[in-house]
């Protein structure tokens, strides 16, 4: 809390006003000296948070920063609220945390002012946050700790924040991508899909459309293709907080080797060569099948002969 005199205070002084301090209103948190220490002075230009921003040792998971009467622009002009901003925001964006972690700046004003008493900017920024997004969904502060609950499994404080809209929809949603096996696949055989996903906030869900009316669900899958052709398939991932994102790709599908005609002849014979020395013999008429490792001699015999050939 920017001016704020001391840990957890109580009291206004000066710029700093205990109504724009919500922790001090509840009471676990005034009566028990190790959390009111977590209420902590900000410093001049949020330095102190800033300072723990740039170190993966000293920042917590939650920060909250109320500025000053002067620098929220309630008491002094909006030029000098942007000044402070325009300060400290490139500071916390280029902090240590910022840049390696799925960290999220969220930005708001307590009121708006004349017409717009009940528009109110509230402003995400951080590597977790889409780009150039703007909701059609109507917020209000109580989807701010709606979001905290739902990211974090937390149980709603009250109504209000239990009936509230999330903003999940500003996070970034799971970045994915898929590969399938083998490249060269026939038709009738089994080809294996494998989809990875990062980002978001797991655990993820996955459902695939194979491109030949048939569907699927789960990280990895198995299907068959029954004819040659190619497919659009494409692989769909939804998050906890049910962001999700798509990927799609075209597989070419070709048609099984046929064997080539047999003949009239029942007893006859087909010698085809396998890579290497290997050898298949398939008899038919008496549905034999011979697996020869090595020089396979076949000697056919008709069924009149009497000579061998």
């Amino acid at each position: 809390m920017e001016d704020m005199p001391s840990n957890c205070y109580r009291y206004d002084y000066g710029l700093y006003v205990v109504r724009h301090n919500p922790f001090t209103y509840f009471d676990h948190v005034v009566s028990n000296p190790s959390e009111c220490n977590l209420v902590v002075p900000a410093g001049t230009d949020a330095s102190r948070m800033i300072s723990d921003l740039n170190s993966t040792i000293t920042a917590p998971n939650f920060m909250w920063l109320t500025p000053n009467l002067c620098n929220d622009m309630h008491n002094c002009s909006v030029s000098v609220g942007d000044k402070y901003l325009s300060r400290i925001v490139p500071e916390i964006l280029n902090s240590t945390i910022f840049q390696s972690r799925r960290a999220a700046l969220f930005v708001t004003w307590d009121e708006g002012w004349g017409n717009n008493a009940t528009h109110i900017p509230a402003i995400w920024a951080g590597p977790s946050i889409r780009n150039n997004y703007t909701s059609l969904v109507r917020h209000n502060h109580y989807s701010l700790l709606k979001t905290l609950e739902l990211v974090w499994h937390l149980s709603a404080l009250t109504a209000n924040d239990a009936q509230a809209s999330p903003m999940t929809e500003f996070l970034q949603p799971p970045i994915i991508s898929f590969s399938y096996s083998p490249s060269d696949s026939k038709a009738g055989q089994i080809v294996t899909f494998n989809a990875t996903s990062r980002g978001g906030t797991s655990p993820y869900s996955f459902h695939w459309n194979f491109g030949d009316g048939r569907i699927g669900a789960g990280e990895f899958v198995r299907h068959t293709y029954a004819i040659s052709g190619s497919f659009i398939v494409s692989l769909s991932v939804t998050d906890t907080l049910n962001n999700t994102a798509s990927a799609t790709t075209t597989i070419g599908i070709s048609a099984s080797p046929i064997l080539p005609s047999l003949g009239p002849n029942p007893l006859s014979a087909l010698a085809i060569p396998l890579l290497g020395s290997a050898t298949i013999v398939v008899m038919i008429g008496t549905a034999a099948l011979t697996v020869a490792t090595g020089m396979l001699v076949t000697k056919i015999r008709k069924r009149n002969d009497t000579n061998e050939s």
